[in-house]
């Protein structure tokens, strides 16, 4: 779990681990404090996810600019080889 939406609209990030729900209470770990909500309370509850589309966006991205930095250097380099 990644975050709580309250039914005022309040936002809640909470820690991914240790999060439970005991007698209609929502106990978890928020950024700077351990919170407690009840269950009756929340409006949405938002979970961060793996995303394969995003990191094979960076992969390929990362890649790129490493290509990129190879031939600058090698460019860079062909004047001072004799």
């Amino acid at each position: 779990m990644s975050g709580v939406t309250t039914r005022s609209g309040n936002q809640i990030d909470l820690a991914v681990t240790g999060v439970t729900i005991r007698s209609d209470t929502l106990r978890a770990n928020a950024m700077h404090d351990s919170v407690a909500i009840p269950v009756d309370s929340v409006a949405q509850v938002s979970v961060r996810g793996f995303s394969a589309r995003n990191t094979a966006g960076l992969a390929v991205g990362l890649g790129a600019a490493g290509l990129l930095a190879l031939i600058l250097f090698s460019l860079s380099n062909l004047g001072s080889i004799q």
